[in-house]
């Protein structure tokens, strides 16, 4: 049943409405009311049937941020260090945690949880016994979803924080994945599999500064509680050195255990391998050559359906590529999720494309320069056609691609200047001449970013080509092809890809224009 515009707009009203109360509640620190609140607010959008999968990550993630946004704001930077209002932190973390254990959403759960522990670790006032809480609530949300990775990461993080194990049930189990998989191995490369490992906690959770020493220090706190099929694999791992003589023969063994990793079905421990690769390149070869080599592993992901596997490799590059610029319009960020959007569009892989799409968005910021704007603008053309193929799509994502076409594609200048005032409103005073724009940033396009594609629809047209037949044929996928036939029996084939023009806006432009309305909205 379809679903009338003004319903979608008051739910949205109304959601808006109680994002704002909650934030008052929270920041007058009534926790009780604000969790009750937002998490009534979350089984709302989850229980409407019309909100598509998008929109409900979008609604839930401005509940999550409004969390966060909170508990954020209650750690004061002074000159001294750092004050916290321990007893409203700790609330807010247990409430937003629980609220994160209700959503069926891993990489959120995941995501805003390892930054609280990254938080947790470097304050010093926080008690053993309260971060020994935390890891363990974490561990039993992780071991339920079956994240054994993760399992074993949280358990070694926590035997180093309390230099000592304790021998519970995640000890346990975390002992016995690792064991499982170790032991699908080449003996040869067992030892190197788990230094590996090992080093991949210190650097990610930042325990150590030397990951070298932190391994030895693991080994320390595990040599009397390894289980009996584990030790002679740990004992091996102090042999172990990394220097710039062996370094090359390292990169391969790491390589063949990627590939090796894949073959056997546990390539979930290849992100780690993959990481550990780009470190040992950058520091006896160069940053860029490290980028270099990991991109290659996209490719390899991509094609074997390791969807995971591609999309944390994007997200890796994006953390390397957020330490090297500042915060600003960044080209290299934007264009790196474009091109993650593309290629998770290519394989109609909705879940990762989702999440490509909002860290482009997040990165998609105002320009400033006319180089910019053009960049921006173009960018919102794809977007357009990445979102179109599978989500409903935003008012403004609807705006920025018809202002790109009017502009640069049609070059219909009048049409650009009337499509001005639909944009963001921040952006409208960034342009108070389309034509000037135009002119100052036509020259741009030979040089913009683009997937070396050929855009044209037909090949073959001659002069006085007079078509005397026209075919089309649409597919289950949504592929228009033509074949057109000449008088002289000449034949031109095409084909027309995927743009699905399914915006709401289409809609309300077409009930305008033909409408009673003596005044018309769009004209």
């Amino acid at each position: 049943m379809a679903i009338k515009l003004k319903t979608k707009n008051d739910f949205l009203v109304e959601f808006q409405q109680k994002i704002i109360h909650g934030r008052k509640l929270l920041h007058s620190a009534n926790h009780l009311w604000a969790d009750r609140l937002l998490t009534d607010l979350y089984f709302e959008i989850e229980k409407t049937e019309w909100l598509n999968i998008q929109k409900k990550h979008q609604l839930i993630m401005i509940i999550s941020n409004s969390w966060w946004i909170y508990i954020n704001s209650l750690i004061h930077r002074t000159e001294n260090g750092i004050d916290i209002d321990f007893i409203r932190y700790i609330d807010a973390y247990k409430r937003f945690f629980s609220f994160l254990s209700k959503l069926d959403d891993f990489y959120m759960l995941n995501n805003f949880a390892t930054t609280l522990l990254k938080s947790f670790i470097k304050m010093d006032s926080l008690s053993q016994t309260g971060i020994t809480k935390f890891i363990n609530s974490f561990c039993v949300k992780v071991s339920e979803r079956g994240e054994y990775i993760k399992l074993i990461e949280l358990q070694m993080v926590l035997m180093y924080l309390r230099k000592s194990v304790i021998p519970q049930e995640f000890f346990h189990l975390s002992m016995e994945v690792l064991g499982r998989t170790i032991y699908k191995l080449e003996p040869s490369k067992r030892a190197l599999f788990l230094y590996v490992f090992i080093e991949n906690v210190n650097v990610y959770y930042q325990l150590m500064e030397n990951s070298e020493d932190f391994v030895k220090e693991m080994n320390k706190i595990l040599v009397n509680r390894i289980p009996g099929y584990l030790k002679n694999e740990f004992s091996k791992i102090g042999k172990i050195t990394i220097n710039e003589r062996n370094f090359s023969t390292i990169v391969g063994d790491l390589e063949e255990l990627i590939y090796y990793m894949n073959n056997i079905g546990e390539h979930t421990w290849i992100i780690i391998l993959i990481k550990n690769l780009y470190s040992k390149i950058h520091a006896y070869q160069s940053y860029g050559d490290a980028v270099t080599y990991i991109r290659k592993f996209i490719d390899f992901a991509i094609t074997r359906n390791r969807f995971e596997i591609a999309f944390d490799i994007y997200d890796f590059l994006e953390d390397l590529f957020l330490y090297q610029d500042d915060l600003g319009y960044d080209n290299i960020l934007i264009e790196l999720w474009v091109e993650a959007c593309k290629k998770f569009v290519e394989m109609k892989e909705k879940k990762y494309l989702l999440l490509s799409l909002e860290k482009l968005t997040t990165h998609l910021k105002i320009p400033q320069a006319n180089a910019q704007k053009y960049h921006f603008f173009y960018t919102c053309n794809i977007l357009w056609q990445f979102k179109s193929l599978f989500f409903s799509l935003e008012q403004k994502d609807f705006w920025r691609m018809m202002f790109y076409r009017a502009l640069y594609e049609e070059k219909d200048f009048d049409l650009a200047q009337k499509v001005l005032p639909y944009l963001d409103k921040n952006l409208v005073p960034l342009i108070n001449n389309p034509l000037l724009l135009y002119n100052d940033t036509k020259d741009l396009e030979r040089d913009i970013y683009s997937f070396g594609e050929n855009d044209d629809i037909f090949t073959g047209f001659e002069e006085g080509f007079v078509i005397k037949q026209m075919i089309f044929r649409i597919n289950t996928d949504g592929l228009i092809s033509i074949r057109m036939i000449s008088h002289e029996n000449k034949i031109v084939e095409g084909k027309i890809y995927d743009e699905f023009w399914n915006d709401a806006q289409i809609i309300e432009i077409y009930n305008d224009i033909f409408s009673d309305n003596l005044v018309k909205t769009y004209n």
